[in-house]
């Protein structure tokens, strides 16, 4: 399956109760038994990191029905469970516990007679194997991640059936005004593909009289020129919404010099990519960001998007943290945070 956002991919659950009903014995004991982690009962927003970790594990299941072969994908889905947290041991419990769920539910009776219907049974043991090998590839965790294995449980016949391990209509992802626009567009391959197999949710999203409807089926989103052109067709079906002019504005603005900037025109320095990097995980470790809801913004939500403003791939930040930190001396670490001091040193001194 081609590249997609999230938000226009999966539906986020906004209550546990969506998870833990009463027809829904497998979860619920897996919750019990979550809360019984000494880990898990230490954490400050243990209810909200529940939600998450169910949210993440239902999101995971849904690609394994939608990838194209999901043991290739393993990689893909650790990121998610890892959910852009930097602290190892936080990773060692949260990744074994959302994949024990993930495994759970892919080995469900139920969810066997779904997958036998998409001609992936055999993919999906494959994964929960290369899971099992995963998790015991780790230190820690591995005790969370056998005891949260749940035995002798069946999904309720409507669990899979309402809809839980189903991607999003493009019907509601293209009107969901939540939605950014600039998700749209990191999605439009998998749009192309959606609109290639299933024409007729095309025709919903948009409308019979709208020309998206005949233009973008048409479209190759490789060139600047024709994210302008995308650009242009969402002012069309968006322009009473403000999430278009902020598309809009991100895709290129006039700088008062006469000249376009685009997104893309402005990148990193050569070799200051880890520069940046360090300067990024010190401003979100200082708290100089939050979400609109007040919410903490997470290293790999705030790296994610900044890569994207900058045209980089931070998607390895932390790794390339522990490199520079392992292979430079603690002056060399530190010198662009010395260099910052230094200018605003300059700027407070001038009259």
């Amino acid at each position: 399956m081609e590249k997609v956002s999230r938000s226009i991919f999966y539906k986020e659950r906004e209550s546990i109760l969506f998870f833990l009903g009463e027809d829904k014995s497998l979860e619920r004991d897996f919750n019990n038994k979550l809360w019984e982690r000494p880990f898990w009962g230490e954490l400050k927003n243990g209810a909200d990191d529940t939600l998450r970790l169910f949210n993440n594990a239902c999101y995971i299941c849904t690609h394994v029905f939608y990838d194209d072969y999901p043991p290739n994908e393993l990689k893909e889905y650790e990121k998610i469970a890892i959910d852009g947290h930097d602290d190892p041991v936080w990773i060692n419990h949260m990744f074994p516990a959302t994949m024990a769920l993930v495994v759970n539910w892919l080995s469900s009776e139920e969810c066997r007679k779904i997958s036998e219907g998409k001609g992936r049974v055999e993919a999906i043991e494959e994964l929960c194997k290369r899971i099992h090998v995963s998790v015991e590839k780790r230190r820690e965790g591995k005790e969370d991640f056998h005891t949260l294995i749940m035995h002798g449980h069946q999904l309720p016949s409507g669990f899979i059936k309402d809809g839980c391990f189903q991607r999003i209509l493009l019907t509601e992802a293209i009107k969901d005004p939540t939605v950014p626009p600039m998700d749209i567009i990191n999605s439009l391959g998998y749009l192309l593909e959606v609109i290639k197999y299933n024409p007729e949710e095309w025709l919903a999203a948009v409308g019979p009289d709208s020309y998206l409807l005949k233009e973008v089926p048409k479209m190759h989103f490789d060139t600047e020129g024709n994210l302008r052109n995308m650009s242009e067709l969402l002012n069309e079906k968006y322009k009473d919404d403000k999430c278009t002019q902020r598309f809009s504005s991100s895709i290129y603005k006039d700088n008062g010099s006469g000249f376009e900037i685009k997104k893309g025109d402005i990148i990193i320095a050569e070799d200051r990519k880890v520069d940046v990097i360090k300067i990024l995980h010190a401003m979100c470790k200082i708290g100089l960001f939050q979400m609109k809801d007040g919410r903490k913004v997470s290293h790999k939500t705030l790296m994610g998007i900044f890569g994207e403003m900058l045209n980089e791939d931070f998607s390895q930040y932390s790794s390339n943290l522990s490199d520079s930190k392992l292979n430079t001396k603690e002056e060399t670490f530190l010198k662009v945070f010395d260099d910052l001091r230094i200018e605003a040193s300059k700027y407070y001194k001038k009259s």
